[in-house]
């Protein structure tokens, strides 16, 4: 009786071990969906380029780089306007969007005696604008403050997806100055949050965008 109670018990106690070893398990590297920063020259440590940031309309004074303030890396980039003005914007064209997505803005805006700024998303099938998205605007004089914005990719009637692209505008409306920094961009399941990946193996890939 004794026995087969002892050997109850270690077959009890094996069962338990064996289902907490595979509750703790976690899941491969390799099974863990790995989120890219498509943004190119994110932090505006590289002069603009075709294949980066662009001036929306070139020419323009009160615009460039800033070592002094700045929110991450060595640089941010600086627009502004004495007089009012309809809209300053530097800009970035993203290819090789995929339809059916969730895409979100994610970007550090500081601002000093501005009337408006803030950062846009625009979908693009070659030259049509299909959809935008914005994050909220920031005014008057404030620190660096985070800023997002999104957009759901979708593919109208006789549209090829190869053509879709979205252009990433960092705006100043009127006049006043504006520094942006850390632009990124992401495309995410639609039922996770940015929040939910870790990207420090990535950071040193993001830095050198």
């Amino acid at each position: 009786m004794a026995v087969a109670l002892v050997a109850a018990i270690i077959l009890l106690f094996g069962v338990f071990d064996k289902k907490s070893k595979e509750e703790i398990k976690e899941p491969g590297f390799d099974t863990i969906e790995r989120v890219r920063n498509l943004i190119k020259n994110s932090s505006f440590e590289h002069e603009f380029a075709e294949d980066n940031w662009q001036l929306r309309y070139p020419g323009l004074i009160g615009t460039g780089f800033d070592d002094i303030i700045k929110r991450h890396g060595e640089y941010s980039y600086s627009i502004s306007a004495e007089h009012e003005s309809d809209k300053l914007i530097i800009f970035q064209k993203v290819n090789g969007i995929e339809v059916d997505k969730r895409y979100t803005l994610f970007g550090f805006v500081k601002v000093e005696d501005a009337d408006s700024a803030r950062l846009e998303m625009k979908l693009y099938n070659k030259d049509s604008l299909l959809i935008s998205g914005y994050s909220t605007s920031v005014k008057g004089t404030s620190d660096w403050v985070e800023q997002t914005a999104w957009l759901k990719t979708y593919l109208p009637g006789n549209v090829e997806e190869n053509f879709l692209s979205i252009d990433i505008n960092c705006v100043l409306f009127g006049k006043g100055r504006v520094w942006f920094d850390n632009v990124r961009m992401y495309s995410i399941p639609e039922k996770e949050t940015i929040y939910n990946y870790d990207f420090n193996p990535l950071k040193k890939e993001h830095d050198k965008n």
